[in-house]
């Protein structure tokens, strides 16, 4: 399968632009389609306007089917925000280093610190979203 995003790309090495919008997009697109067509029928006998239908009824169920996705793409853009320090965007890996340039006392405490928030937020959303998930679960 071709991906949409595809002619981005100059070779192999470099990371198209838009990809994670568009993994968001179509994982509630994704979520949309899976809910029965006749949600979105009973809301507009009910007296909803199409776009209530899509914000009070349609979108919490989907996105309640979608938030492991989300939250998998969502720790997928946290991680990659340490390769941000290439085009000059200060973030947590680039503020270390600017804060070992001028102390330069205990640069592997810096960055171990560094990789010890990282690995916290990582992990922290990861066991959020899977207790979230399995009491979901065992509640059906």
């Amino acid at each position: 399968m071709v991906h949409e995003f595809g002619h981005l790309l100059n070779n192999d090495d470099e990371y198209p632009a838009g990809t994670d919008a568009a993994s968001v997009m179509h994982s509630v697109l994704a979520g949309l389609q899976s809910l029965p067509k006749g949600q979105y029928e009973a809301a507009l006998t009910q007296g909803f306007a199409p776009g209530q239908t899509l914000r009070l009824v349609l979108l919490p169920q989907a996105l309640r089917n979608v938030q492991p996705s989300l939250v998998g793409i969502f720790i997928g853009l946290l991680k990659d925000t340490s390769l941000a320090f290439i085009v000059n965007v200060p973030e947590l890996t680039t503020v270390a280093g600017q804060v070992n340039n001028r102390v330069q006392i205990y640069p592997l405490a810096i960055f171990v610190f560094t990789s010890a928030v990282y690995y916290l937020l990582c992990c922290g959303l990861s066991l959020l979203a899977s207790r979230r998930f399995t009491r979901r679960a065992a509640t059906r």
